[in-house]
């Protein structure tokens, strides 16, 4: 059950993330650039389709890997991504692989317009500067999407922050 620390508070898991083997798309710019963003996922999803790599236990996930508010906001990186079974030796294009890290984080989940959770994200940091214990790491922040969601204007998406050990 999601753990709620006060009356008012974001209700979130503490969870460990198992190492995953991603292949992703980059984008470097503004995460409020959808229409680039959007691209991303279309060329790696394509991609993903024409080579037989989405299955019934794929995942969909975004890796933040820069704070708007610290970096310029050309500067932010952005990967879209999805899991697959192995790393693939070779890829072809701009298309990238690695393995995730694990380690723990805070699981927060975000329903309505999946276009914009500023406030979302604004609700968590406030929370966690006043009451949380544990202490942001610098790792990405990772978005999980549904896959019938990746095009729709309404959803949930799972947000998992790291925090250090």
């Amino acid at each position: 059950d999601p753990l709620a620390l006060a009356s008012g508070t974001l209700p979130f898991l503490q969870v460990v993330v198992p190492p995953s083997s991603i292949i992703y798309l980059y984008f470097i710019g503004p995460y409020h650039d959808l229409q680039a963003i959007d691209a991303c996922w279309e060329e790696l999803l394509s991609y993903a389709w024409h080579n037989k790599l989405l299955h019934d236990h794929t995942q969909y996930l975004a890796e933040i890997l820069d704070d708007e508010e610290i970096s310029e906001q050309r500067h932010c990186r952005y990967h879209a991504a999805i899991t697959v079974d192995q790393l693939p030796e070779v890829l072809p294009g701009l298309f990238l692989s690695k393995t995730l890290d694990t380690g723990p984080y805070l699981h927060f989940s975000f329903e309505g317009q999946l276009t914009n959770t500023d406030d979302f994200y604004r609700q968590i940091y406030q929370q966690w500067l006043r009451t949380m214990p544990e202490e942001p790491n610098e790792g990405s922040i990772l978005e999980f999407y549904q896959q019938d969601e990746l095009n729709a204007d309404l959803g949930t998406i799972d947000i998992i922050i790291p925090v250090v050990a």
